[in-house]
């Protein structure tokens, strides 16, 4: 917390601890004098005074540790390699409901017919907090499952689409990419963790940084077949040639990890080379070419294909872009 909040918080506390003394003492005094009304303070609650300091010194003792041991440990497991800030939440979590329930302890003198009330309170809040509950428990499946991380780019359902930002118990932060088209917008989307409960969650980094696309360039039947997917192919290698190479040794490592048959049979089928696909369709033939790309560049590397598709095709007459158009032929009679 910032120095200038903390400040804030503890002068709204002392304006707060003094509106409820005058307003006890004008409930309590009944028009007697100061002393009348300090002797009964005395009595009343210097009592408990000893549990309060020492619910305080739980509290104050808890915020130095977590203060010095989090940040170390977060750099520590960080440089292991580890889920650093997931763990580090998990601990500082830890310690506070830790702290929480000792300071309980001290200030309530029956602390089981405590527990007991608010086991019985809760109970009843269960129905009112579903969503709040269904959260947190969302949460703790995404810190267990890691379907995705921080920095990980993920849509969700066909609305949402991003980089996660943070992963916090109750909501999940992410900066905005325009569905489908992997250009940011600048926007902060925040949505509920227990989403991942009802839609389906797509992590196009989730192991590595590369995901097929694919390029499709509608060729009219007069057109030359071979020479169109010549030229779409030499494009697509011009552009994503050595990105291609690297994702593809990228997956080849991350699928021999893994032990099942399916990983091992996709090993084999990962192609280091732009592949070409043909397809018939009503008026013309679609060349397309599918090819490694790099997942938060997708529409760039999309662009560049294209650019120079376009402009090869412009090079050659045996080559013609098919589009919709209306074509009259006169017969001689």
């Amino acid at each position: 917390m910032k120095t200038g909040k903390l400040k804030y918080y503890i002068i709204l506390a002392a304006i707060l601890m003094l509106l409820l003394i005058a307003l006890d003492f004008f409930l309590q005094a009944g028009g007697g004098s100061m002393d009348i009304y300090l002797d009964r303070i005395k009595e009343q609650y210097l009592a408990y005074l000893p549990r309060i300091i020492g619910a305080m010194i739980v509290l104050f003792v808890t915020k130095i540790v977590i203060d010095l041991t989090c940040e170390g440990l977060y750099r520590f497991i960080d440089r292991m390699g580890g889920r650093s800030l997931e763990i580090n939440r998990i601990i500082r979590y830890a310690l506070w409901a830790l702290s929480m329930i000792l300071a309980l302890s001290i200030l309530i003198e029956d602390l089981s017919t405590f527990v007991m009330s608010v086991g019985l309170i809760g109970f009843g809040l269960t129905f009112a907090l579903q969503t709040p509950i269904s959260c947190f428990v969302a949460w703790m499946m995404i810190i267990i499952n890691r379907p995705y991380r921080i920095n990980d780019r993920i849509s969700v359902g066909s609305r949402l689409e991003g980089d996660v930002v943070d992963i916090t118990m109750f909501y999940t932060l992410m900066r905005e990419v325009k569905a489908g088209k992997s250009e940011v917008t600048g926007r902060l989307i925040t949505f509920p963790n227990n989403v991942i409960l009802n839609e389906e969650i797509v992590n196009y980094t989730l192991d590595v940084e590369y995901v097929w696309d694919e390029v499709e360039v509608s060729v009219t039947y007069e057109s030359d077949r071979k020479l169109a997917e010549q030229v779409t192919y030499d494009c697509a290698v011009e552009v994503v040639g050595e990105i291609m190479k690297n994702g593809a040794e990228a997956m080849r490592q991350i699928s021999r990890k893994r032990t099942s048959a399916i990983s091992r049979g996709l090993t084999r089928s990962i192609a280091d080379k732009p592949q070409i696909r043909v397809q018939l369709a009503d008026s013309a033939f679609i060349v397309a070419i599918r090819y490694i790309s790099l997942a938060r560049n997708r529409r760039k590397l999309r662009s560049k294909i294209y650019q120079k598709i376009l402009d090869r095709f412009r090079e050659t007459d045996k080559i013609e872009i098919a589009y919709p158009h209306m074509e009259l032929i006169k017969h001689d009679n």
